[in-house]
């Protein structure tokens, strides 16, 4: 069994990196601002 963990983000410029995404989740960490829920998903095949 595995799980998969899908985050979508907005940025306001095209020209991102690995190191911009890690920096946004970095602060939306910090201040509290991310959240989530685990539930279920069933795949269709």
């Amino acid at each position: 069994m595995s799980s998969t963990v899908v985050i979508y983000l907005d940025f306001e410029r095209d020209d991102i990196d690995d190191i911009d995404v890690y920096e946004y989740l970095n602060e939306l960490m910090d201040n509290n601002d991310l959240e989530w829920e685990i539930g279920t998903t069933c795949r269709i095949i």
